[in-house]
């Protein structure tokens, strides 16, 4: 095999490439948007979110009781889902811990 990843010496794709590609498909098709309500100190909340790639991380753009959107990354240093970005304080501290949980499932 010349190339791990690509092409073997009769240019057939490598098993890993085929694989990366169905990993890619799978999650095109498999991480759909999601809807799912909490109740957090009796506030009721429905919260929508949409997963998108961005630089080969899955990210998501959440909403909830029709707020604007916050995008919530993976932040490696903490080990789960935040909101990044402008107005995230906002968001109710327990309500973003509760999303972030929640997220870290789904991905």
């Amino acid at each position: 095999m010349n190339d791990e990843v690509g092409r073997n010496a009769v240019g057939r794709f490598s098993i890993r490439a085929k694989a990366l590609f169905l990993c890619s498909i799978f999650k095109t098709y498999y991480m759909q948007d999601q809807s799912f309500q909490l109740l957090l100190n009796g506030v009721p909340y429905i919260v929508k979110a949409a997963p998108f790639d961005f630089n080969g991380d899955t990210r998501f753009t959440v909403s909830y009781n029709g707020s604007d959107d916050f995008v919530f990354t993976y932040d490696r240093t903490v080990g789960h889902y935040v909101a990044i970005g402008d107005d995230t304080d906002t968001i109710p501290a327990d309500l973003e811990v509760a999303i972030a949980e929640r997220l870290y499932a789904l991905a």
